[in-house]
């Protein structure tokens, strides 16, 4: 596996394990918001760590 996959599967391990532990402590009007921004950050971060620079 490489460097770049291992920061990918990290990455996704925390945007949803964000977005469950949100939903399930503050409810689903706020796990919206941390979808949204854990998107952001998600779709930011492949576009970075795919760039053949």
């Amino acid at each position: 596996m490489n460097k770049k996959d291992k920061i990918k599967l990290i990455i996704a391990l925390i945007t949803f394990g964000s977005i469950f532990a949100s939903y399930f402590i503050w409810g689903k009007e706020i796990a919206k918001y941390v979808a949204v921004a854990g998107f952001a950050v998600w779709f930011g971060s492949m576009y970075f760590l795919n760039k053949k620079a």
